[in-house]
């Protein structure tokens, strides 16, 4: 017969010295001919991971990756993880679809330690084709990064989004906007924030030029 349901469980399951409890389980849809997977597995009683999702491969000849119910590493930390305090990353919505020659991601997750906060999101679908390597223009992303310019305890902002090129032999032009910036430093009037944003639009343009 043809299997619906295949669970990997850990029952004081010890790996390469690491004690895992959980399991994590894919079942099939044979009518819909799509899957589903739950992931819920602790090691070591410090670290977690648990989440849901969809997996479609070769259903309508196209690939598709989704989270129905988010994604997410906690780290409590402990005497063998060299933590000092507990670390945490969530995948709130995560989607990768490929359709003939495009593909189209969607993301939002954050990453957080005792010290330092990053985050990164799709405001707009990303979509890629064949021709280009920088996404279609109306593709928008936003980061958080910790520490700009070496500060402790600040985060900065990058908003990139990709637009229409005047450049015939680019698809695309990357165009970086920077907030949440320091206004105190000795690097410039600004801090060095229009060299920056000027710096990564040059950088990532320069990956939609045809070859």
């Amino acid at each position: 017969g043809t299997a619906t349901d295949i669970v990997l469980a850990f029952d004081d399951c010890v790996l390469r010295g690491q004690k895992k409890d959980g399991a994590i389980q894919l079942t099939r849809d044979l009518d819909n001919d799509v899957a589903t997977f739950e992931v819920g597995v602790v090691d070591d009683e410090t670290r977690a991971m648990h989440g849901a999702g969809l997996l479609d491969i070769g259903h309508d000849d196209a690939f598709t990756i989704a989270l129905t119910d988010g994604f997410a590493v906690v780290d409590h930390g402990g005497v063998d993880t060299g933590l000092s305090c507990g670390a945490e990353l969530r995948m709130s919505d995560a989607g990768f679809d490929i359709d003939d020659d495009t593909a189209t991601l969607t993301l939002a997750l954050t990453h957080d330690t005792r010290d330092e906060h990053f985050a990164m999101a799709t405001t707009n679908p990303v979509v890629f084709d064949g021709g280009c390597g920088c996404p279609r223009p109306g593709a928008s992303i936003v980061m958080d990064v910790p520490r700009p310019l070496g500060r402790d305890g600040e985060t900065g902002r990058a908003e990139i989004t990709w637009r229409a090129s005047d450049d015939d032999n680019a698809c695309a032009k990357a165009v970086v906007t920077l907030s949440q910036w320091p206004t105190s430093c000795a690097v410039g009037g600004d801090c060095g924030k229009a060299a920056t944003a000027t710096a990564l639009s040059t950088l990532l343009t320069a990956f939609c030029y045809v070859q």
